[in-house]
């Protein structure tokens, strides 16, 4: 990030419950604090795919499966693709409004801040909260 001309702090990050939904949880990779963002503090998710590791994170794009595409030689992740849901639930769950997407190869890095999207987490926090207590706590109160 430095050499980005963005240089931030890297924190260890700890779980995280909801304070409004206690059943959710997460844990981010990173907390960060960049001085020069006007929320400084924000969170970071990082991927090391092992399948793309001798590749940079641009020529993994050729795979139509992988996380990111290519858009303009842009590298964005892929708001149909799991990852995206993990990031937008970690930022709704510390309450940040972005995060860093990190993809590191062998070869090649990418970075791109990802901004917090409330109407799609709101779809997503009902089908979490619905899972929890249709399928995951009968199963567990039977443990």
């Amino acid at each position: 990030m430095a050499k980005s001309g963005r240089p931030v702090n890297v924190l260890q990050s700890r779980l995280c419950i909801s304070e409004k939904l206690f059943v959710l949880g997460c844990i981010p990779d990173a907390k960060l604090i960049d001085p020069g963002a006007t929320q400084q503090f924000e969170i970071a998710e990082v991927k090391c795919p092992y399948s793309k590791f001798s590749v940079n994170p641009l020529e993994a794009c050729s795979d139509p499966k992988f996380c990111l595409e290519n858009n303009n030689s842009k590298l964005k992740l892929k708001t149909n693709h799991e990852y995206y849901d993990q990031v937008q639930g970690q930022m709704a769950l510390t309450g940040t409004g972005w995060c860093d997407f990190i993809v590191y190869t062998k070869t090649g890095l990418s970075i791109e801040r990802i901004a917090f999207d409330q109407h799609f987490w709101n779809g997503s926090r009902d089908k979490l909260c619905q899972f929890f207590f249709k399928h995951f706590l009968p199963v567990a109160a039977k443990s």
